[in-house]
């Protein structure tokens, strides 16, 4: 499973080189668009549930993978950068049955740091409102913890390798 990075993101031609690669090797690569990806639509794209369902969107994308394409349900892994790799750790936080390796590089690993740290769009009380259900994260931070693999790191049970973001000096 591949998801992409961006929370309003779509699958572009950023993994191309990778998704050759593994096809290469032997590899079955889906790239599942979860709700708040560009390009289906504004309903689709206000759907966003940061965090939260677009998870269980590309989890049901593995699960449809296995039912219709000659996968091995006990190879699956998750691979994922950014808002991916987030996909990606919670995926495996709380579906571990599913999922025999993950890899997660920069992910977006506290979504309460990530709203306050970021730029001007995720200071905005009406686009953070669509991203957590109708709540600022200051509103519910129980549920901003409960979708932030930093908060979720004692689930972690499936193989997992992980490149943290890159130090910054200021």
């Amino acid at each position: 499973m591949l998801p992409h990075g961006g929370v309003h993101g779509d699958f572009g031609t950023y993994h191309v080189h990778i998704v050759r690669e593994m096809v290469e090797r032997g590899y079955i690569v889906v790239a599942p668009e979860y709700r708040g990806s560009t390009g289906y639509g504004k309903g689709f794209y206000e759907a966003i549930d940061y965090g939260g369902l677009e998870i269980d969107n590309v989890v049901a994308g593995r699960d449809w993978a296995v039912e219709h394409l000659p996968v091995d349900p006990k190879r699956c892994a998750m691979v994922g950068w950014s808002h991916g790799g987030l996909i990606a750790l919670m995926a495996v936080f709380d579906h571990p049955e599913k999922f025999a390796a993950c890899y997660a590089g920069v992910p977006v690993s506290d979504l309460l740091a990530r709203v306050g740290y970021a730029g001007k769009e995720y200071r905005d009380d009406a686009v953070v409102r669509t991203m957590f259900g109708g709540k600022t994260p200051s509103e519910d931070v129980d549920l901003v913890r409960r979708r932030s693999p930093v908060w979720n790191a004692h689930k972690l049970s499936t193989p997992c390798s992980c490149t943290p973001p890159p130090m910054t000096r200021t």
